[in-house]
């Protein structure tokens, strides 16, 4: 599980899907992650520990005005979770840019947990909305 996690860690550092942040006087680096606990989990967590980077636990109870709120103030660029949270995450997406605002405008990379292969449908629908889709074994082949 070590070499996994560290190779997903450059996976991370090679898709610039962790840039730097700074935000009081030092350098943070974020990703997000909403999906139940499993084992993809624990492995983004552990290779977020590779690379100095903050994981933020986005979880449902938190509502939609929390979740934005969370995803603005750090700044991250990368999410992670299953596909059907990603979907949701994507259509708040897609209402926000429509209603001109730009909490979320930031966001590019979505990492689909909990599955090998994203269907096209899918991949589609989040390239739509500017965003670029990796399976978690996408990105540890990366690193």
């Amino acid at each position: 599980m070590n070499d996994y996690a560290k190779a997903l860690s450059i996976g991370f550092k090679t898709l610039d899907m962790i840039p730097d942040v700074m935000a009081e006087g030092k350098d943070w680096r974020f990703i997000g992650i909403q999906a139940k606990n499993q084992l993809d989990w624990l492995l983004i967590h552990f290779a977020n520990m590779y690379q100095r980077t903050t994981t933020v636990a986005l979880y449902d109870t938190l509502g939609v005005e929390a979740t934005k709120f969370c995803i603005n103030q750090t700044r991250m660029v990368t999410i992670a979770g299953t596909l059907d949270m990603l979907h949701k995450l994507c259509k708040i997406k897609k209402e926000e840019t429509e209603s001109g605002a730009t909490n979320l405008a930031r966001i590019k990379f979505f990492i689909v947990m909990g599955c090998e292969t994203v269907p096209q449908a899918d991949r589609t629908v989040f390239e739509d909305h500017g965003l670029t889709v990796y399976t978690i074994g996408d990105v540890h082949k990366k690193g």
